[in-house]
């Protein structure tokens, strides 16, 4: 405001406080109390130190420490929650009751895959973060399709997302597929896989930079005449 004065909190402060405002000429002056109050807002957590890869062997285990990787001003890592899921299932998540250490084994996955954070504070207010996951060693040729024992669209992850999600299914035998997007009018939008494929789990990136908000269906059908269809979210 002209010949006003403004003034702001530090960061992270509330409360209230007194201002003493004084105004003179030179020869007469006088002065008033303010008291002045500021409201607190909430911060959302973030998630911090968060590793840019993981990778291990099969057969062993990875551990991960959650609590130096969560950030709130505002609120105790106690009353914090994780959602924590991995783009194929045969990725095994275990956390501790304290919720501070997260152990990641595969003994029946080897390839590439993502994890999915979420963190959320008591006001439901979330940060969220993906970072990729790499498993190395040795199956038996007999795994993967004696561990699928049908076939199986799973709902896909992130949902709501912007942009990109992640969409798994799982073949028990080897044969032609198509997964494709569609909008909700019914109308074919995009072919994310056409072809034969191998049996086992399998999982595809979905980038819908180019699509606009709104609902969408993912549909598997298989030569065997297996169909199913999901429902998925573009959020912008």
């Amino acid at each position: 405001l002209d010949g006003g004065k403004r003034f702001s909190a530090a960061r992270d402060w509330f409360g209230s406080d007194t201002l003493m405002l004084r105004v003179d000429d030179g020869m007469l002056a006088d002065s008033a109390l303010m008291v002045v109050r500021v409201a607190a807002r909430n911060d959302a957590p973030l998630l911090t130190h968060m590793p840019d890869s993981l990778s291990f062997n099969n057969s062993d285990s990875l551990r991960l420490d959650l609590r130096e990787r969560a950030d709130d001003v505002d609120t105790p890592y106690e009353r914090l929650s994780w959602q924590i899921s991995a783009g194929d299932s045969a990725v095994v998540l275990k956390l501790d009751n304290a919720g501070e250490v997260l152990t990641i084994s595969a003994p029946d996955f080897r390839g590439e895959t993502e994890l999915f954070f979420i963190l959320t504070d008591d006001s439901l207010a979330a940060d969220s973060a993906s970072v990729p996951l790499r498993v190395s060693g040795t199956i038996s040729a007999l795994e993967p399709t004696a561990s699928v024992r049908g076939f199986e669209l799973a709902q896909n992850y992130p949902n709501p997302f912007n942009p990109k999600t992640v969409i798994r299914y799982q073949l028990p035998v080897a044969g032609n597929v198509e997964l494709s997007i569609y909008n909700i009018l019914g109308n074919k939008v995009a072919v994310l896989v056409s072809g034969k494929q191998k049996a086992g789990r399998h999982e595809v990136r979905w980038d819908a930079s180019g699509f606009s908000s709104g609902i969408y269906f993912y549909r598997l059908e298989t030569a065997r005449g297996f169909v199913q269809t999901r429902k998925l979210v573009v959020l912008k």
